[in-house]
C-alpha cells in the first residue's frame, strides 16, 4: 500500500497513521481540573524530548465533534499533569 496522508485515499475505516509506528507505548495521563475533579486518559502520542531540563511532548487531539478534551483543558488551567507508564 502507498499511503499519502495528504490524499486520505487509503480506503480503510480509520486512518492508518497512528498504527504505523509499532510497538507504541501507551501512557495514562492523569490530570486534575481546577475544581479538583480527577481525569485519567490513555495517550499513545507522547515522548520525552530532553532530560536536562526534563521536557515531555504530549499530543492531544480534539474529539470527533471538535471539542477540546478534558486532559488539554486541565493542563492549560492548572499547568500540571502526570505521565503514568504501565509495565
Amino acid at each position: 500500500m502507498n499511503y499519502d496522508p495528504a490524499l486520505d485515499n487509503h480506503g480503510l475505516p480509520m486512518g492508518p497513521f497512528k498504527s504505523i509506528s509499532v510497538p507504541r507505548p501507551i501512557a495514562w495521563v492523569s490530570t486534575m481540573s481546577k475544581d479538583g475533579k480527577s481525569n485519567l486518559a490513555p495517550y499513545s502520542q507522547y515522548m520525552n524530548l530532553t532530560f536536562d531540563p526534563p521536557y515531555v511532548m504530549l499530543s492531544i487531539n480534539q474529539t470527533t465533534e471538535g471539542i477540546r478534551k478534558d486532559t488539554c483543558n486541565n493542563i492549560e488551567q492548572t499547568g500540571e499533569f502526570v505521565i503514568n507508564m504501565p509495565t
